[in-house]
This record gives structure tokens, C-alpha cells and sequence, in this order.
């Protein structure tokens, strides 16, 4: 026996082993961060789109609150529609908190749902996070929020969300209208902006629940960042006098107003007076005077505002109307 040989195919077989290796494309793994709040008892929650050549892991955490006792709380991952995974049952009290982890390997194909369901359950989803581990993987989101207001001068900015990046967009009133190039000031789904004097804000939640105020020129560039609040939902913004009114709700669907000055001063915040859970935030845009209006799951609260200048910052609500969504019989 020639060991010799041997041992000379044995290594030249290792180093083929070890090129290969080398020489193997990388796995691609992409992830995306939701902070949707999402009712479950209204079905299920469409994260994103999958697409993938080739079998994919795909590893799934979901926070998520029980509003009332559950006897076995449990989610299911869904792909295209289908099944892909669930976690066992768990016994959750009212108000508490549980974090759900689900594991999965599917050959999706083109734009598959990324889905979470819990068959109407009484809970919310808090957050998720989604990470997808394939050669070929892509997750991708539709379009989040979208806004568009004039400032004094003539220049219009418009803001708008996908795949969680918040671009803004300031144009003229010329034909054909021409966007240019995005502005891109911060991550998240949730936005809105008003136009000022001579300049715009665009007001966003980041995926982390955070709410900022961007402070946009006619250039386009950011001047000013200034930081709201923490453990925001949803947000929004409109003009208030020389300066801006902003509205946030919390995650426990209490609503906060608070006045943002054009230097970026901000105020203690101030109770509109919505006691329902709301749901839906916005400002009337070129409105005479702030008009807020709050949707909660069954109604419609619409309120106007005024500064009190009797040496205080106070707001004050003139006038409100509610409106209520009654089902035919």
C-alpha cells in the first residue's frame, strides 16, 4: 500500500474541503423590529413579505399583553397563510406580559405573508421581532404612514414611511410636480408633519416607541431634533399659531398634547380630555384654529384648541363633538 499517495489524496480531498467552505456563499439573514400594538381580537397581524429561492430559518419573538384572563394563550406564525409554527399554551392573568419565541424552516417562494395570529384572543402584540436566515432571504414591509402640508412661503413637504424609513419630500407647486431626492430622518412607520412660517416638522415614532421632532428647511436639511416622549404608539403634529401642536398616544391609549415652539421648545403635556382607549391620532391640516381628532374602537372625538395668554401655557378645548359608529341592525 503506497501511503505516501494516500496521505497526499487525503490532503489534497481536506483542502478541496476547506476551498469549498470557503468559497460558499454566505448566508444572507435579515430582520425587521414591529412595535404595531395590534388587537389581536381584530385578526391577524400581517408583519411583512417574505421571498426566498430556498428553504429559510426564520426565528419570530412577539411581546405581547393579555387584556383579560387567558386560559392558554398561544401564537401561531403563519407563512403565505400557512401555519409554519406555534408555542405552547401559557396561562396569562389580565395586564400580564409574555414573551412568545417561534422557530421555523419554509421554502416561502415569492412575497409570502409573515403573519401572527391568536385566534382572537384578547390580547395585543406590544412588539415582534423577525429575523430570517437564508441565502436568498428578503423580508420586506408595505408603507406605513404618509403626510403632506404647506408652509407660508409655498413649498410643500410630504413624509412618508416604508420598509420602516421615514423619508421626507419638500417640493414646489410646479407641473409636473417633482419630488427629488428623499431626506431621510429617522426609522419607524408612524408620521406626520405641518408646514410653519418658512420651514417644516416632521414628527415620528421610531421602532422602539421613541417620538422625535425634525425641524425641515426649504434646502432640505434637518436643523433641529428634539425628543418627545418615550412609549409612544402613534403621533401627530399641526400648526399652532408661530409654532406647532403635537398629539401622542401612550401605550396605554391615553392621549398627550403638548405645544412645540418654532426654536423647538416643548411643553409639559396637556389632557385633551379623551378617557376612551384610543387608537387614532391627526390634526386638520390648514385648519383655522388646531383641530385634533381622535378615533378610539368606537368612536370619533373631534376638538378644537386655543392658547390661553393669561400668563400661562395652558391650552384650552372650546368646543368638541363626538361621533359614534352605531353597527345596522
Amino acid at each position: 500500500m503506497d501511503y505516501g499517495k494516500t496521505a497526499y489524496m487525503k490532503v489534497c480531498d481536506l483542502e478541496s474541503r476547506i476551498g469549498n467552505k470557503l468559497s460558499a456563499s454566505p448566508k444572507n439573514r435579515t430582520g425587521m423590529n414591529f412595535r404595531p400594538f395590534f388587537d389581536f381580537a381584530a385578526g391577524d397581524y400581517e408583519a411583512a413579505e417574505l421571498t426566498a429561492d430556498e428553504t429559510v430559518a426564520i426565528i419570530a419573538k412577539a411581546e405581547v399583553r393579555a387584556d383579560s384572563d387567558i386560559e392558554s394563550a398561544r401564537v401561531t406564525l403563519k407563512i403565505g397563510g400557512i401555519a409554519a409554527s406555534e408555542s405552547a399554551g401559557t396561562k396569562l392573568a389580565g395586564g400580564e406580559r409574555y414573551d412568545f419565541l417561534l422557530l421555523a424552516a419554509v421554502n416561502p417562494g415569492a412575497n409570502a405573508t409573515v403573519a401572527l395570529s391568536m385566534d382572537g384572543a384578547d390580547c395585543t402584540l406590544l412588539s415582534c421581532q423577525i429575523v430570517v436566515s437564508g441565502e436568498s432571504a428578503c423580508l420586506s414591509r408595505g408603507d406605513g404612514d404618509c403626510a403632506v402640508d404647506k408652509c407660508d412661503d409655498g413649498k410643500w413637504l410630504a413624509v412618508a414611511c416604508e420598509d420602516d424609513n421615514v423619508a421626507a419630500y419638500v417640493f414646489d407647486e410646479q407641473s409636473p410636480i417633482d419630488l427629488g431626492e428623499p431626506l431621510y430622518v429617522g426609522a419607524g412607520r408612524r408620521a406626520d408633519c405641518a408646514g410653519g412660517v418658512n420651514s417644516f416638522v416632521a414628527v415620528y415614532v421610531d421602532n422602539r416607541g421613541n417620538a422625535y421632532a425634525v425641524f425641515i428647511s426649504a434646502a432640505p436639511i434637518v436643523t433641529k431634533t428634539v425628543f418627545i416622549a418615550g412609549g409612544v404608539t402613534a403621533i401627530a403634529v399641526g400648526r399652532c399659531g408661530s409654532g406647532f401642536i403635537t398629539a401622542e398616544i401612550d401605550e396605554n391609549g391615553k392621549v398627550a398634547c403638548r405645544y412645540l415652539s418654532p426654536g423647538g421648545g416643548l411643553s409639559m403635556t396637556f389632557d385633551p380630555g379623551i378617557t376612551d382607549y384610543a387608537v387614532r391620532v391627526g390634526f386638520v391640516k390648514n385648519a383655522d384654529r388646531p383641530t385634533l381628532i381622535v378615533g378610539t374602537r368606537e368612536r370619533s372625538f373631534v376638538k378644537y384648541a386655543e392658547i390661553d395668554y393669561g400668563g400661562t401655557d395652558e391650552f384650552k378645548w372650546t368646543a368638541s363633538a363626538e361621533i359614534t359608529v352605531t353597527e345596522a341592525a
